[in-house]
């Protein structure tokens, strides 16, 4: 299957097989929270996740269930990415960046140091972060700061925070 979002009407799956593909439309009606999706992803076991501007869904192979556990981001949910561990990580446009493992959510906004509540982007990002360390590794709010600021850039992006950056 091939699937797509729309930023105003909701998730397409095309199902491709022998003779012309079928097309079936996922909204509202089908458990999305809001037609407004903005990222979808796959993880590793096959879930299909949408992100949308009310928050997060997840696919049950026949329709989208709104994610409403606790400490699931409700808004605004902007990217998806699956760390090597497994751990689902959902950026927000305002509210910072959540952690789903064990089938638990947490979140870490600026006040746990992150530059910013907004997370649009994330990626992996390990061996840039170990050839450019931070100046000031006494700091925890600057690696907190490091830390996001690396997994939230693309590759080609990625440059190291100006020295003696505050946090």
């Amino acid at each position: 299957s091939i699937w797509s979002a729309a930023d105003t009407e909701g998730v397409s799956r095309v199902r491709l097989g022998k003779g012309k593909p079928a097309i079936e439309n996922f909204g509202t009606g089908q458990g999305i929270p809001n037609v407004d999706v903005r990222v979808l992803f796959q993880d590793r076991g096959g879930t299909i996740w949408a992100g949308t501007k009310s928050g997060l869904a997840r696919f049950n192979g026949r329709g989208f269930t709104a994610v409403r556990e606790a400490g699931a981001p409700l808004e605004g949910v902007a990217s998806i990415l699956q760390d090597r561990a497994g751990v689902l990580w959902f950026g927000t446009t305002g509210a910072g960046l959540f952690r789903y493992r064990d089938g638990v959510f947490d979140t870490l906004t600026r006040k746990d140091g992150l530059v910013s509540n907004l997370i649009l982007k994330q990626s992996t990002v390990r061996a840039e972060m170990r050839s450019c360390p931070p100046p000031d590794m006494a700091s925890r709010a600057f690696r907190a700061r490091w830390r996001i600021e690396a997994s939230s850039c693309d590759r080609s992006m990625m440059a190291c925070p100006a020295s003696g950056a505050s946090s």
